[in-house]
C-alpha cells in the first residue's frame, strides 16, 4: 500500500500557512516532517525527528544557516540537512544529516516529492487555466485518500449529492463522449445536466494525472471554469484534499476584489466539500461494489491503474 504512492508529487501546505518565523510539522503518509523558513525566508522541508535521539525538531532553534536540536544543540544546514556542528564536541567528524525531501511552491499550494532520489524536472505538478483568477484551500478528511479520488472522477454523484449547491437531481443522466487514456493517466468529456435551464447540459473535461490529480474544466456562458483536487494520504483513515478553483473571468488588479473573490469562492468550496465529506467519511471501508455501470468507467480506469501500475 505504501508503495503505491511513492515517487510523485503530494500537496503539504498553503504557501501563506508557512510561518515566516517559527517551524509547523506535516505527515505524509505516517512519516513526519518540518516545514520552515530559513534566515533568508528560503523554505526548507526536513524530517522531524533528529538522527541523534529522536528529539522533535519542530522545537529547533533556527540560526543563521542551520536548524539546531532543541535537544543537544546539534546544528543540521538548511540545504542539504548536514550535520555542522556538535556543541559537546571540538570537532564534528560524524557524517550524519537530517533528511529532506524536494518541494515545488507554486506560490498557492507547497507540494513535496515522496519518493526516492530525485524527481524529474517540473514546471508544476498541477496545469491550472492561464490568466485566471486561482483560489485554493484544504478541507481534512476522515477517510482514505484513494475515496477521495474516485470521488473526484465520479461524474454522477453531483446530481445527488450537490443537489441543493449546483447539480439537480431531477435530471441525472451522465454521458461519457471521449476517453483517452496516457502515459500521466487519462483525459475525458462527460456531457453533465444541471439547474440552469438556459443550458440543459454542460460538457466538463476531466484531466486526471495518476495517481492523485484531478483537473475538472468546463465552459458556462464563454467564461472558462476549473476545479483541481488533490489529495495529502496522511494515515490510512484519513486525507487532507487540496485544491484550487480558476475562473479566467475573474482575475483583477484590485486588492479588494480579489479577497472577496477569494473569500465567495472559498466558501463556495467548503459547502461543496462538505457535502462530498459527509458521505466520504460515512463509506463502508474497503467496499466491494457488486456493479459497475459505464458512468463508473473513470474510477474503473484509477482502480485499475492502482493495481498494475
Amino acid at each position: 500500500m505504501k508503495e503505491l504512492i511513492k515517487h510523485t508529487w503530494y500537496p503539504i501546505i498553503k504557501s501563506k500557512k508557512i510561518p515566516s518565523r517559527g517551524i509547523v510539522e506535516r505527515r505524509i503518509f505516517g512519516e513526519d516532517y518540518i516545514v520552515y523558513r530559513d534566515e533568508k525566508k528560503s523554505i526548507r522541508i526536513k524530517e522531524r525527528w533528529c538522527p541523534h535521539r529522536g528529539a522533535d525538531m519542530k522545537k529547533g532553534i533556527i540560526k543563521k544557516s542551520c536548524i539546531a536540536c532543541p535537544y543537544h544543540g546539534w546544528e543540521f544546514n538548511h540545504i542539504d540537512g548536514r550535520l555542522e556542528k556538535i556543541p559537546s564536541q571540538k570537532k564534528t567528524n560524524v557524517k550524519l544529516k537530517l533528511g529532506e525531501v524536494q518541494f515545488y511552491d507554486d506560490g498557492h499550494i507547497l507540494w513535496c516529492y515522496y519518493g526516492n532520489g530525485k524527481s524529474c524536472a517540473i514546471s508544476s505538478p498541477v496545469n491550472l487555466l492561464e490568466d485566471g483568477h486561482v483560489t485554493s484551500g484544504m478541507k481534512n478528511c476522515k477517510c482514505n485518500w484513494k475515496n477521495v479520488i474516485e470521488n473526484s472522477l465520479d461524474a454522477s454523484h453531483p446530481n445527488f449529492v450537490h443537489d441543493k449547491s449546483f447539480s439537480d437531481s431531477d435530471n441525472t443522466c451522465v454521458k461519457i463522449k471521449k476517453l483517452d487514456i496516457n502515459e500521466y493517466g487519462f483525459e475525458s468529456i462527460v456531457e453533465i445536466n444541471h439547474k440552469d435551464l438556459q443550458e440543459l447540459t454542460t460538457d466538463v473535461k476531466f484531466n486526471f494525472n495518476y495517481p492523485n490529480v484531478t483537473h475538472i474544466e468546463f465552459e458556462r456562458s464563454g467564461k472558462k471554469f476549473q476545479t483541481v483536487v488533490t489529495t495529502l494520504p496522511k494515515t490510512e483513515n484519513e486525507t487532507d484534499i487540496y485544491w484550487y478553483f480558476v475562473q479566467n473571468s475573474l482575475k483583477s488588479e484590485n486588492t479588494i476584489m480579489r479577497n472577496i473573490i477569494d473569500c465567495v469562492i472559498y466558501i463556495t468550496m467548503d459547502m461543496v466539500l462538505n457535502e462530498d465529506i459527509e458521505i466520504l467519511e460515512n463509506l463502508k471501508p474497503n467496499f466491494p461494489s457488486k456493479l459497475y455501470v459505464k458512468a463508473d468507467i473513470m474510477q474503473n480506469i484509477f482502480h485499475y491503474m492502482l493495481k498494475y501500475l
